[in-house]
């Protein structure tokens, strides 16, 4: 009973210490052309997608074969992500910076797994989310630099949290698509549609809505409350057979949240 006592006391500091933070624009980068046209090439990105993301099916979590990426691929995805350091990312239009800051998000992300491998989860990493760990217009940014300074004050779309990937089980799959210009609204509504249709996301289990703690953490951005959150998902998920088996609304239902952050590894 001790022993099951401090597990509850653990995961729930777990949580505390996660808390989220807030949406809080940085106006240097509040800025686009768009009148321009060029578009910017995720094809690198693409091959290391293709080549060390899997997922057998639809109801499994995507996962990342970090333990046999190459050195050349390795140096590849550094590569990459310093190309897209290196753009006027500012001259281009709202549509390429969008798919440029989601892609290089989940870039950084996983080269910072491969930079402190193995290891079991994100969080074992010193301040993952607080390093500056890519320099762009001679300004260091970090993972909650691009999430929450850049991307979630910028567009406003909660979707947003869908597309970015935390490298843990409980997170949105990553992608399997480069996110580009003309693509981002496909991948988002996607990406809401896989994760809800998977119990990380949602599921109904011994009278409770259980829901992915997403949804707690950054529920400002679903809305001024749970039903608002509800709703939100409504867009996406049908409830009428979890209302059937309930015998009652969905907004009369106990929400509890949860979420895993043990490393997304095959």
């Amino acid at each position: 009973m001790k022993n099951l006592l401090i597990s509850i006391l653990f995961a729930s500091g777990l949580m505390v210490l996660h808390s989220a933070p807030q949406s809080d624009l940085w106006e240097y980068w509040d800025k686009s052309n768009d009148g321009d046209t060029r578009t910017i090439d995720h094809g690198e990105f693409q091959f290391i997608l293709d080549t060390y993301r899997n997922k057998g099916s639809e109801s499994e979590v995507a996962k990342v074969n970090y333990a046999s990426i190459s050195q050349q691929d390795k140096q590849r995805l550094v590569q990459y992500i310093q190309g897209l350091s290196h753009l006027d990312i500012l001259g281009y239009n709202r549509d390429e910076q969008f798919a440029y800051w989601v892609n290089l998000y989940n870039a950084l992300t996983i080269n910072l797994i491969l930079e402190n491998y193995p290891v079991k989860s994100i969080r074992k990493i010193s301040k993952p989310w607080d390093q500056k760990i890519v320099t762009i217009d001679a300004l260091d940014l970090s993972l909650n630099d691009i999430e929450h300074r850049i991307l979630r004050p910028r567009w406003k779309d909660p979707r947003i949290h869908f597309a970015v990937n935390c490298a843990s089980i409980g997170c949105p799959d990553l992608p399997s698509l480069a996110m580009t210009g003309e693509n981002s609204e496909q991948i988002l509504t996607r990406s809401m549609e896989i994760y809800l249709n998977h119990p990380r996301g949602l599921t109904f289990q011994r009278g409770k809505l259980y829901l992915s703690s997403i949804f707690d953490w950054y529920s400002v951005d679903f809305g001024d409350d749970e039903q608002a959150v509800i709703e939100f998902i409504s867009r996406y998920y049908d409830f009428r057979e979890i209302e059937s088996a309930a015998g009652k609304s969905v907004y009369d239902l106990k929400v509890k949240y949860s979420y895993d952050w043990d490393l997304n590894e095959n």
